[in-house]
């Protein structure tokens, strides 16, 4: 309740998505997350808001390029276990 009150304060989606991140990441346990949004007229999914993690790397992806990509065209999360120190 708490989150999806905070949600509803939201006036961008940059906005959004930080709360939506900031908000459940710590629940779920997670240190690190992206938040993307799929371009419909560009077919590219674009970064909008992280947690945890530094802003450097690519911003936008096609669908299939890399694991971000890839869980796009397929439609459903992956979690990879056992990274190696400072992999993200």
């Amino acid at each position: 309740a708490k989150l999806t009150l905070g949600l509803q304060g939201a006036t961008t989606l940059t906005g959004f998505g930080e709360r939506l991140l900031d908000g459940l990441v710590p629940e779920l346990g997670g240190g690190v997350a992206t938040f993307y949004a799929f371009d419909e007229g560009e077919q590219r999914l674009e970064k909008v808001a992280s947690y945890g993690l530094v802003d450097e790397g690519p911003v936008s992806f096609r669908l299939g390029e890399g694991m971000i990509g890839e869980c796009a065209r397929q439609v459903k999360p992956v979690t990879i276990h056992n990274l190696p120190e400072g992999y993200a």
